[in-house]
């Protein structure tokens, strides 16, 4: 199975409800989502009340309010 693929199934499991889907997922991608959120808070005015790791955070909790 494609990493592409895997990626899928968790995100179908995780909307079908599936709890430890979302949290396979997550931490799956938690180093990417890191990365990103880095490079997008660099675009961005520095006086942000988030750092990186709290907004990827962030992102994980709005997540579980799907």
């Amino acid at each position: 199975m494609s990493v592409i693929s895997a990626l899928t199934a968790l995100i179908s499991a995780a909307c079908h409800g599936d709890a430890g889907a979302l949290d396979q997922l997550f931490e799956t991608l938690y180093l990417d989502l890191r990365r990103i959120a880095r490079a997008k808070m660099r675009q961005t005015d520095e006086r942000l009340p988030l750092d990186t790791t709290a907004l990827v955070h962030e992102c994980y909790l709005r997540l579980l309010k799907l």
